[in-house]
């Protein structure tokens, strides 16, 4: 793969993960949430099953 179209790695703090939860919970879509933290949709989707397993 080319290393020109590898997505730079995107470290999200706790109190960023807790946030985009909360968001999340208050109604705000996974997708918008995504966008706003810089990461993928997969990312958020994990952080919502680690929550509710």
């Amino acid at each position: 793969m080319n290393d020109r179209n590898k997505r730079k790695k995107k470290i999200i703090s706790i109190d960023e993960k807790y946030a985009a939860l909360k968001r999340i919970d208050d109604g705000v879509s996974e997708a918008k949430v995504a966008v706003d933290l810089g990461v993928g949709t997969s990312t958020v989707n994990c952080l919502i099953l680690i929550i509710y397993i």
